[in-house]
């Protein structure tokens, strides 16, 4: 059974851990583990970024990470995830939590994008068929 939890929610001391996880689904940030980590640590209740994470028991699936309308950690603010890559059902999930939270933080215009992103994932636009998928 499949997960979806907030970094935040993660104790301490696994967050190393999940970091680390996050390159084997060849999530890459340029300046290596530690530096995600630190932006990864500084989310909070209240502010973006936000960090969802998906995990099958024990392993890290899927991420999705909000960044905000406007951000210094990337340019013009947004997101990133991997529902293309995880089963259709799962993706679906991701996804509908990840507007929840963008629209709860006021990213309206992102809220928007990722709606969009979700309904070419249900018609099968820019993702791997589920056979491919872990």
């Amino acid at each position: 059974m499949e997960i979806i939890v907030n970094y935040r929610d993660i104790p301490m001391d696994k967050r190393a851990s999940v970091v680390n996880a996050l390159f084997s689904l060849q999530f890459y940030h340029s300046g290596g583990v530690q530096a995600q980590k630190e932006i990864m640590d500084r989310s909070t209740p209240d502010s973006l970024p936000q960090f969802l994470l998906v995990f099958r028991e024990d392993q890290l699936i899927g991420y999705s990470f909000i960044y905000g309308e406007t951000s210094p950690n990337q340019i013009g603010g947004g997101g990133q995830c991997n529902a293309d890559e995880l089963p259709l059902p799962l993706a679906i999930r991701l996804l509908e939590e990840t507007i929840s939270l963008e629209e709860a933080y006021g990213c309206v215009a992102l809220a928007n994008v990722t709606r969009l992103l979700l309904e070419n994932q249900k018609k099968g636009i820019g993702r791997r068929t589920d056979a491919d998928c872990p």
